[in-house]
């Protein structure tokens, strides 16, 4: 028997519910520590006086869209950071200061 439209917009609004929960969830899921570092990327380029991403985006050579993951606290590349840093003109031990990660779970062999 054929679904109804009433059947099939129902049907419809509760994948689309499941489809935003899995998005909520996946954004929840983004390490804090990357969300720390968009934070910083995004206060050091308000202490230098750049009040758009855009702006300060072409200045270093990114994209609009690929800055503004970084600032979002995406998935950042490590040669990423260290364009970025250059270009705020910070060393990557000044970008992290005050930073409190977790400690790893890799120790070091003792002997």
């Amino acid at each position: 028997m054929a679904k109804s439209v009433k059947e099939k917009t129902e049907e419809k609004k509760v994948l689309l519910a499941r489809l935003k929960q899995l998005k909520d969830e996946e954004r929840e899921a983004k390490p804090k520590e990357l969300k720390m570092l968009g934070d910083r990327i995004k206060k050091l380029r308000k202490d230098l006086g750049y009040t758009s991403q855009e702006t300060f985006a072409n200045d270093v050579g990114y994209a609009i869209s690929y800055y503004s993951r970084l600032e979002r606290g995406e998935d950042i590349r490590f040669t990423s950071l260290i364009k970025v840093c250059n270009a705020l003109g910070v060393t990557l031990e000044e970008f992290f200061e005050g930073f409190d990660f977790p400690k790893s779970g890799i120790r070091k062999n003792k002997k």
